[in-house]
């Protein structure tokens, strides 16, 4: 074999041996990853490295080939912290025989922002013997999905922070009604914790007999309703009325369907108790100027208008919202506060009010706005209460500037737009790259079927030659020469072996096995395949059982099942010390047979029981001491089970023996 430590040379040209075209195919399949791949020999110097890894280091990487690999640049996670000097990198760690697995570290680049986020798996490359002939080295480049949680941990905790400052009850509902969320101002509003209403159905706050039922409005916003603005009064824990402003949108998701409903609610009790205090004032009284402080002390603007639409009774907070002092204000028409263009349509809703007085929200539905003396426009909303005095019937208008509100919404429609944006465009990626990944993995199968064939044809004429020379019709051979010939045709015929594993592999990974279904005698098909692993058994003293008893037909390609029973009777000698015990059992199972391979081996841990039928996977050494195989014949086995239909498991425990079990159908009328 060539030695790489005496002629390192870089991926593209191989170092696993000079004009070898395997060499040359497995490092154009290392390029196609992804994944940074490194290779070191037994002294940790480079050997070479994949496209990948140039993308992560640069062209520095040629300099570093035949010499020993210690990264430049590379930090811890924090991306602050230099990888400590005093430690070994992963690679050369695993060249001592350490595995590694997950380890996060980062690649600097000039800059830390032009660096790599990387997740590293190392592990030592072993021979048959199980000596160490280097270590491989793979990076995976996760800084897409760093700066993506990043990104998502910075919208949550500005979201967290909107609804942890509101003043007014933010609460989030299923489409059923069901507290999903619930802010610290919905605890200080309605008395319930958060612990107390997740989970809990909106109605605990209905009041009985009240008209508005939150769940219908909140099944009316889920079939396609528009935004609901309304006052209503809603139950406290302690029992008591809360008058409440809501405003109820929906939640949708990056598809734009429904999913939930927010409802924004605020506290209006106070004020209603004012307006209900200058309703009931009379003269100028003890009780007059205390309704005076109140209504001064109000965070809302109130006005009272006269049936002419004068405003007779305004607070501070009036002359502050709409710039006039309250001396412009008394006296002047509502309308001067209405946006320019409503002011027409304005004075006809007032008289229509009038008309039929009824304490309610103006505008349901709509986005109302308010003018300013300096003609700016804000947000409002606004509730009517009627109020009959000796001088005529008046209105009292409730505003409230929900500017601060309306940009909280906004913002809050913009972080899901843009989260849903977000999310969309991840999505293409990670589809993209998972077509990318199908796409590696079909060529990968190809090339391992085109590298099979093409190895195959040259074995067979070294086999073929060997047993002609073998068979000395040119004549007689020296001894020597007849063991070097029984090494060549041993090793060849190995070889050959694996390499139709691969094949094998190949053609099911690549769907291009096709198997040759029909009715034939299990019992003689499992004879033959006894016979033939006699040999083995007898090697090492085995005992060699056949305890099925089935005498019947089953339905599958008859090559196949050999290679299955083949498969796993030879696996059990293998793993069985001598004098030991393997043995086959069959039972029917309605319409399948139930065949299990058993053995007094050496067995498997629990936690090992799926990942035998990895690809080249090994669970351990043989009874030989040493691995032997390419890790293939389960895998390879547990696919030809499932392409007839049947399931293949494991019963296994350390020192306690194992049992492969697998069924099949039988011959019958599910032929067809």
């Amino acid at each position: 074999m060539h030695d790489a430590r005496k002629s390192p040379q870089r991926t593209g040209t191989s170092s696993l041996g000079p004009g070898s075209e395997l060499a040359v195919r497995l490092l154009s399949v290392l390029d196609a990853l992804e994944d940074a791949v490194f290779v070191a020999d037994t002294e940790g110097r480079l050997l070479f490295f994949n496209r990948a890894a140039r993308e992560i280091y640069g062209s520095s990487l040629d300099e570093r080939i035949g010499k020993e690999w210690k990264p430049r640049n590379l930090y811890l996670p924090d991306r602050v912290t230099p990888f400590p000097a005093d430690q070994d990198p992963p690679l050369l760690r695993a060249v001592r025989g350490e595995t590694l697995s997950n380890v996060e570290l980062f690649v600097r680049g000039e800059t830390p922002e032009q660096g790599h986020d990387v997740r590293v798996n190392a592990r030592p490359l072993l021979d048959d013997a199980g000596r160490i002939l280097g270590a491989i080295t793979v990076l995976r480049d996760v800084t897409l999905s760093k700066q993506r949680s990043r990104s998502l941990e910075s919208t949550r905790r500005t979201l967290t922070s909107i609804v942890q400052s509101s003043a007014d009850a933010i609460i989030g509902t299923d489409l059923q009604g069901l507290v999903m969320s619930w802010s610290p101002g919905a605890e200080r509003i309605f008395g319930y914790t958060e612990e107390e209403m997740l989970g809990r159905s909106m109605n605990v706050l209905a009041v009985p007999g009240q008209v508005d039922d939150p769940l219908q409005i909140i099944k009316g916003l889920a079939s396609g309703g528009a935004v609901e603005q309304y006052e209503t009064i809603r139950r406290h824990k302690d029992g008591r009325t809360v008058s409440v402003a809501i405003t109820v949108l929906p939640l949708r998701d990056a598809r734009g369907n429904i999913e939930g409903v927010l409802g924004i609610t605020r506290d209006i009790s106070e004020t209603k108790r004012l307006i209900h205090s200058e309703q009931t004032a009379r003269a100028e009284t003890l009780a007059e100027r205390r309704f005076r402080q109140l209504l001064e002390a109000a965070p809302d603007a109130i006005l009272e208008v006269d049936s002419e639409g004068k405003i007779v009774l305004l607070n501070e907070t009036a002359e502050k919202m709409f710039g006039y002092s309250r001396e412009e204000l008394l006296g002047l028409s509502v309308e001067t506060l209405v946006p320019a263009a409503m002011r027409g349509a304005h004075k006809e809703h007032r008289r229509s009010y009038t008309s039929q007085p009824l304490m309610r929200p103006m505008g349901i539905g709509l986005e109302l706005k308010a003018q300013r003396k300096d003609g700016s426009l804000f947000p409002v909303e606004i509730s009517l209460s009627p109020n009959r005095v000796e001088a005529g019937p008046r209105v009292i208008a409730l505003v409230r500037d929900i500017s601060a509100r309306k940009e909280a919404e906004d913002r809050l429609r913009a972080i899901q737009a843009e989260h849903t944006a977000e999310l969309a465009a991840k999505n293409l990626q990670l589809e993209a790259r998972n077509r990318d990944v199908e796409k590696a993995n079909r060529l990968k199968s190809e090339f391992l079927a085109s590298m099979s064939h093409e190895l195959r044809t040259p074995l067979h004429t070294v086999i073929g030659f060997s047993e002609l020379l073998t068979e000395e019709l040119e004549g007689p051979l020296t001894p020597k020469q007849k063991r070097f010939l029984g090494h060549i045709l041993q090793d060849s015929r190995h070889l050959l072996e694996l390499i139709n594993e691969i094949l094998d592999l190949s053609k099911i990974e690549a769907g291009r096995l096709e198997l040759q279904l029909g009715p034939f005698d299990f019992a003689s098909c499992l004879g033959e395949v006894l016979t033939g692993i006699q040999q083995q058994a007898t090697a090492k003293n085995i005992r060699l059982e056949n305890r099925s008893t089935f005498q019947g037909a089953i339905f599958a390609d008859r090559l196949r099942v050999k290679e299955i029973l083949y498969n796993l009777l030879s696996n059990a000698v293998k793993f069985t010390p001598n004098d030991g015990l393997v043995w086959v059992e069959s039972a029917v199972r309605g319409k399948w047979l139930s065949t299990t391979v058993g053995d007094t081996g050496m067995g498997i841990s629990p936690e090992e029981h799926e990942s035998v039928f990895e690809k080249f996977y090994q669970v351990g050494s043989t009874t030989k001491g040493t691995r032997e195989g390419t890790g293939l014949g389960l895998p390879i086995t547990r696919k030809l089970v499932e392409l007839h239909g049947g399931a293949i498991q494991v019963e296994s425990r350390p020192s306690e023996g194992s049992r492969f079990s697998f069924t099949l159908p039988l011959a019958g009328p599910q032929e067809t």
